[in-house]
This record gives structure tokens, sequence and C-alpha cells, in this order.
């Protein structure tokens, strides 16, 4: 009992100072500016010790993509009642052929001496414009992005390469009978190797299904899960040292 009440010690000490998964405090979240302020493609929630760009999309594999923004709840343009942030980003395909993928991004980098340790990402939206099902799904850096999103006129996208981690339709159509609401696609838990990350980055693709220029509706994204400190070599030199002293002690009394 006493050998394992050192080992106890020793542990949760290194646990204090090491990086370990965080309970899902906000690391970063955009909501594209509150109903009623401007309009902003930056971060409106950033976590200390993190930096993060804005939402990004250069380079996606999509054709003829379109971003337009639109105000938020309660101004003409506010379709969405249950939109948690206010103002969102609206983004199309327009070209005379089907897309082949589009995506939005968020890249968070930790300051030196730290790690980000993901825990859950989510993703508000909804599909403007006339009906035609419209789908997202979500990749990180750390698992793989696809090579390709092969468009289908009636069921999911053919996707090649990455690991998908989330995905769904979006159920509700702005527009149409019923009122117009945001859905919500959460990854609820990344892989294990998603841990004590210096940069992290999300993407999610979205798909019209072989309709051509039919938009669809952003209005938040949030990365959860937290950001450690790593401890210097010296310091967790001390801390081990410390710890296996404690065991040695512990052994000695229970010889004795």
């Amino acid at each position: 009992m006493r050998y394992k009440a050192g080992f106890i010690l020793a542990g949760s000490m290194l646990g204090l100072a090491m990086p370990v998964k965080g309970l899902g405090a906000p690391i970063v979240e955009y909501n594209f500016g509150l109903n009623g302020a401007g309009f902003t493609y930056a971060a409106t929630t950033i976590a200390p010790n993190v930096t993060a760009s804005g939402i990004n999309s250069t380079n996606d594999f999509g054709v003829d993509d379109q971003f337009s923004t639109d105000a938020g709840v309660g101004d003409t343009s506010g379709w969405y009642s249950n939109n948690p942030g206010g103002n969102y980003l609206s983004v199309s395909s327009n070209a005379s052929a089907s897309d082949d993928g589009f995506w939005i991004e968020t890249i968070v980098t930790a300051a030196p001496g730290y790690v980000i340790d993901p825990s859950s990402f989510e993703v508000y939206g909804g599909a403007g414009g006339s009906s035609a099902v419209r789908s997202c799904y979500i990749f990180d850096n750390v698992d793989g992005f696809p090579t390709s999103i092969t468009p289908n006129a009636s069921n999911p996208p053919a996707i090649v390469g990455g690991d998908l981690l989330a995905s769904g339709p979006f159920t509700v159509v702005r527009g149409t009978g019923g009122t117009p609401a945001m859905n919500e696609f959460q990854v609820s838990s990344f892989s294990g190797a998603d841990v004590n990350l210096s940069s992290f980055t999300v993407r999610a693709y979205f798909d019209t299904e072989g309709n051509v220029s039919k938009n669809i509706d952003i209005g938040t994204l949030e990365l959860d899960g937290s950001v450690m400190a790593v401890p210097e070599p010296g310091t967790l030199g001390i801390i081990v040292g410390v710890g296996l002293a404690t065991l040695a002690r512990r052994r000695r009394s229970f010889a004795n």
C-alpha cells in the first residue's frame, strides 16, 4: 500500500505540470461579430497563450467559391432565430458545374512553452436559399485532410483520403416551410494522437450534393480543450526527483 502511495504522489505531481486532456474550456470561437456589431472573420474569443487565424479558405479545392456576409438575428436578413452568434457567413460555389468540396478552417497556434489539447469542435450552420441537400464534413490536420470530394446529385459525396471526424446534412432549409434553424455538427472527441500540439487546424468541408450555387450559412465555430504549459527540462527533473525521493522514504519506512 505504501509503495502505491509513493507512485501516486509522484504521478500526481507530474500530472500537475505535464499537459493532459482538458475539460473543454473554449480555446477559440468565431461568431462573425455579435448581433448589431460589425462583421468580422477574426476570432471573437481566444484563450490565453494561443493565437488563431481568421476564418480561412485559401487553396481549397472547390470551384468558383463565393463568400458573403449577413447581418445577425433581428436584422432584415437575420433568418436564423437560433444562431448563437448573431452575424453569419454565407458560403457557396457558383460554378457552371457541381462543386467538388469547399471548406473553411481555423488554425490555432500555441505560444512558446505551451501546447494545445483539443477536446471538441462545433459548427452551427443552416442551408440558405431553396431546398437542396447540403452537408458538412469535419477533418483536422492530425488525422488528415481529404484529397478530393466528388459530388453526387442525390447522395453524400465520395470522399478520398483523410479521417472523417464528424458529418451531417443541413436538415432545415431557409425559405421553406417551418422555422428556419441552424444545425449543430460536433466532433465530440478527437483521436488519441490529438494531444500536446504546438499547432492545430480544423477544417469544415461543405458539399451541395450535385446542386450548383446553393449556399450554406455558418453562424458559429468553436474549438474547446485546454492550453497547458510544458515544464522546463530542469523543472521536470526536480518533479521526478521529488517523486522518487518520496517513494524511497516510504520504502524505508515500510522496511522499518
